[in-house]
């Protein structure tokens, strides 16, 4: 598929949090620089994880109260996977998403050449603000294993 990357994202060095004219926290700069390091569009709970383990005392509503902050001031945004758990991502310039259906797995791609929409575009009667692709199938990883077995018998469909 054209434009899948799966090079380490750039090194990105993580800024202090300063959110919506809200007091820099080192719980809520820890939870910013675990988005930036991780290439893997972690989950909220994963992002907890990551800060619990920089500091051991923070709350997991502490975290989760922080990413929604970090979304509020469009310093991360989520990443919607079908079925599955929302997933974050401080990459902020435009790009797409590919899911494998099999593992879940989310890579960045870079953005589908397409117009973008013009300021204020109406699709359907409703004001576009912006757009997202992503793309679904099997990784290189889940397809090197070959098909997924249910019941003894390959699984032909998703899920």
């Amino acid at each position: 598929m054209p434009g899948l990357t799966g090079e380490p994202r750039r090194a990105v060095r993580a800024r202090p949090a300063r959110v919506a004219r809200q007091r820099t926290t080192r719980q809520l700069d820890a939870t910013l620089r675990v988005l930036f390091e991780s290439r893997a569009h972690p989950t909220a709970e994963q992002v907890y994880q990551a800060v619990r383990d920089e500091l051991p005392g923070v709350g997991r509503g502490t975290v989760y109260r922080n990413l929604q902050k970090l979304l509020a001031a469009g310093r991360a945004h989520l990443v919607h996977v079908h079925d599955r758990a929302a997933r974050y991502d401080a990459r902020l310039e435009p790009h797409d998403h590919f899911v494998c259906v099999r593992c879940a797995l989310v890579v960045d791609v870079e953005p589908a050449r397409s117009p973008a929409p013009r300021p204020r575009a109406r699709v359907a009667g409703h004001r576009v603000e912006g757009r997202t692709l992503t793309y679904f199938g099997t990784c290189r990883g889940c397809a090197g294993r070959g098909p997924r077995r249910r019941g003894g018998r390959a699984s032909a469909g998703r899920g």
